[in-house]
C-alpha cells in the first residue's frame, strides 16, 4: 500500500473538466493492526469493569429480581448478530471508516452519512460519560475509599469533591480524553502497546478482587464488613443493617425472579457489551482484514465477554450477597460510610487496607481512558473517510510520518471535551449514556438492513467477497444482518417502554435524534451540491470501491 499523506487527486468529470475528486488513491494508513489486537479492541466494550461498577450501580435497585445471568444469555445472540453483520460486511469491504464506508458503498451515500454521524455522535457522548465515570465512579470513590478503610478524613474530604464539583469533573475528565488522542499520535505502533498496557492493568484489579472473592467465604465478608463498620455506626450487625435500610426505603433486596425485570436488564448490559464490532472501523488497517476471520473475531470477542461476565457476577454475587449489593448500591448504605460498593472498596475492606483499595481503584481508572480511545476510533475513522470522499475539506485526511490521522483525531477530541461540559450538566448521568445508545442504535440498525440486502444490492461484490457463505441456502451475511436489525428494532422498544433506564422524555429524543440525521442529510447534501459547483459528481466517488 502506497504511503502518501492526504488524499490523492483523480480526474473528475462534468464542464470544470480536471477536478480534485477527493478519491483515496491511498489511505496513508498500514494494515499494522494484527489480530490479536484487533480480538482486544472488539472485547473492550464488555469489559468486566463496566458491570462489575455502573451497571451493577444502575440495574440492581432498579430491576429487582432482575436476573443478570439470563440477561447475559438474551444479550448473547444480539452481539453476535451485530458482530456478524459488522463483520461479514468488513471482510467483503475491508476498507477504513466503518458504517460509512459499508453502508455508501452498499445502500446509498446519504444513508451512510447518517449512520457515519450517528455513530460519530454516539461516540462524542459515550467518551463525555466515559469522562465522568472517570472521576464519579473510579478516582473519586477511590480516594473515599482510601481515606474510610485507613483513618484519612481529608482524602474522603477530597474523593467526595471530586464526585460533586462540575469543574474538577470537566478538568480531569477532559485531561483524560486528551490522554486518550495522545495514544494515538505515535502510530499503531505504540497505540496498540499502551492500548495492551491499560488493558493489563485493568484485569489486574478485576483478578484481585475475583481471586479475593473466590478465597473468601460469604460469612468471611459479613464479618470484615461488621469489623470495618463497627466504629463509624456502632453496630454489631452493620451488614444486615445495610439490607433493612434499603428494604426500609422500600426497595426488594431477595425478590423472586421475575422475567419482566430481567428485560430492562438486557437493555442495560445492552449499553455496555453489544459493540464487539470496533475493529470495523479501522478495516483498512487490519492484518488479513478481507477475511472470515475479521467475523470470527469479532463474535469471539462477544462470546468471550459473555462467559467473563458470568464468571464475574457469580463470584461477586456469591461472596458479596446480592441482596447486600442491591441494598448498597440503592441507598443502603451508612451516611458516615459514603462510598459505593465498588469492587475495589468491597477488596480493600476484605484486607483492612485502603491503600490497597485506591491502587485497584487506579486500575478501574485505567480502563475508561482505554475504552476512550477505541470508542474514538468510530469518529476519528469516519472523519477520515469524509475527507476521502469529499463530504470534508482534504486537510481532514492529512496523516503523520507515523500514519496518524492526526486533524480527524483532535477534532473528535474537541467534540469529545465538548459533549463532556454539556454532560456535566445534564441532570440524569446515566441518560448521557442512554441517548448515546439509542443513537448508536441507529447506525447499527443500518448495518442489519444492509448487510440482510448486500447480496442482492451488490451481488457481483457479494460474490466475490469471502463474505458468500450460505447457511441452508439463504446468505451468512443476510442471517446475521436480520438478526442485528430485529435486535435493534426490540432494544428500541425496551428503552421506550421502560422509561427508568432514562427514557422519561420521548420528545426531548426524538428532536435530538431528528436533528442528528437532519445535521447528516444538510452536510451530505451540502457537501453534493458544493463539489457538483465545481463540476465535480460525488455520485461517481460512490460508485466504486475505494481503493487502499
Amino acid at each position: 500500500m502506497e504511503g502518501s499523506h492526504s488524499a490523492g487527486a483523480a480526474e473528475g468529470t462534468g464542464s470544470a473538466g480536471r477536478q480534485d475528486l477527493f478519491v483515496r488513491n491511498a489511505t496513508g494508513l498500514v494494515r499494522a493492526v494484527s489480530p490479536r489486537a484487533s480480538l482486544m479492541i472488539n472485547y473492550m466494550a464488555g469489559n468486566p469493569v463496566l458491570i462489575l461498577g455502573p451497571a451493577l450501580l444502575f440495574a440492581l435497585g432498579l430491576f429487582p429480581g432482575g436476573n443478570f445471568f439470563l440477561g447475559l444469555l438474551l444479550i448473547l445472540p444480539m452481539t453476535l448478530g451485530f458482530s456478524y453483520a459488522y463483520g461479514f460486511l468488513t471482510a467483503a469491504i475491508p476498507r477504513t471508516g466503518g458504517d460509512y464506508t459499508l453502508i455508501s458503498r452498499i445502500i446509498h451515500p446519504a444513508a451512510g452519512v447518517v449512520a457515519g454521524i450517528c455513530q460519530a455522535v454516539a461516540a462524542f457522548l459515550s467518551v463525555a460519560f466515559f469522562g465522568i465515570a472517570f472521576v464519579t465512579t473510579g478516582l473519586g470513590p477511590g480516594l473515599v475509599s482510601w481515606g474510610l478503610i485507613d483513618d484519612h478524613p481529608r482524602l474522603v474530604s477530597w474523593g467526595a469533591t471530586l464526585e460533586t464539583s462540575h469543574g474538577w469533573q470537566i478538568g480531569i475528565g477532559s485531561a483524560m480524553i486528551i490522554g486518550a488522542g495522545l495514544i494515538y499520535v505515535g502510530g499503531w505502533h505504540y497505540t496498540v502497546r499502551i492500548q495492551f498496557a491499560l488493558f493489563v492493568a485493568t484485569i489486574i484489579g478485576i483478578l484481585i478482587a475475583l481471586i479475593t472473592g473466590l478465597v473468601i467465604s460469604h460469612q468471611h465478608f459479613i464479618n470484615d464488613f461488621n469489623s470495618f463498620a463497627q466504629p463509624f455506626t456502632n453496630s454489631s450487625n452493620s451488614y444486615g443493617d445495610v439490607i433493612a435500610k434499603a428494604q426500609d426505603g422500600g426497595i426488594v433486596t431477595n425478590a423472586p425472579f421475575s422475567f419482566s425485570n430481567t428485560i430492562p436488564i438486557v437493555a442495560v448490559l445492552a449499553g455496555f457489551v453489544i459493540y464487539t464490532y470496533f475493529s470495523t472501523y479501522i478495516g483498512g488497517e487490519l492484518r488479513r482484514g478481507g477475511t472470515l476471520g475479521t467475523a470470527h473475531r469479532m463474535a469471539a470477542a462477544g462470546i468471550i465477554q459473555t462467559i467473563g461476565l458470568l464468571i464475574c457476577v457469580l463470584i461477586v454475587f456469591n461472596t458479596f450477597g446480592k441482596s447486600f449489593l442491591t441494598a448498597a448500591y440503592a441507598g443502603g448504605m451508612p451516611d458516615e460510610i459514603p462510598a459505593p460498593p465498588f469492587y475495589f472498596f468491597l477488596t480493600g475492606v476484605v484486607f483492612n487496607s485502603g491503600v490497597l483499595a485506591f491502587i485497584i481503584a487506579l486500575t478501574y481508572c485505567a480502563f475508561w481512558p482505554l475504552q476512550t480511545s477505541v470508542a474514538l476510533l468510530s469518529p476519528n475513522r469516519m472523519l477520515f473517510a469524509f475527507s476521502f470522499d469529499g463530504i470534508l475539506p482534504k486537510s481532514v485526511a492529512n496523516v503523520t510520518s507515523r500514519h496518524t490521522p492526526l486533524v480527524a483525531v483532535s477534532i473528535s477530541s474537541a467534540l469529545s471535551i465538548a459533549s463532556l461540559v454539556w454532560a456535566v450538566q445534564a441532570s440524569d448521568f446515566f441518560q448521557v449514556l442512554v441517548y448515546a445508545t439509542l443513537i448508536q442504535l441507529v447506525a447499527m440498525t443500518l448495518i442489519g438492513i444492509t448487510a440482510m440486502i448486500f447480496p442482492w444490492r451488490r451481488p457481483e461484490l457479494y460474490r466475490a467477497s469471502v463474505s458468500n457463505r450460505t447457511i441452508l441456502g439463504i446468505p451468512a451475511v443476510s442471517i446475521a444482518g436480520a438478526a442485528a436489525t430485529v435486535s435493534g428494532v426490540l432494544l428500541y422498544i425496551i428503552f421506550i417502554h421502560y422509561t427508568s433506564l432514562g427514557f422519561s422524555n420521548t420528545g426531548k429524543f426524538v428532536t435530538f435524534a431528528v436533528g442528528t440525521v437532519g445535521v447528516a442529510l444538510l452536510l451530505y447534501v451540502g457537501a453534493f451540491l458544493y463539489r457538483r459547483s465545481q463540476g465535480t459528481d460525488l455520485n461517481l466517488v460512490y460508485a466504486e470501491i475505494p481503493p487502499e
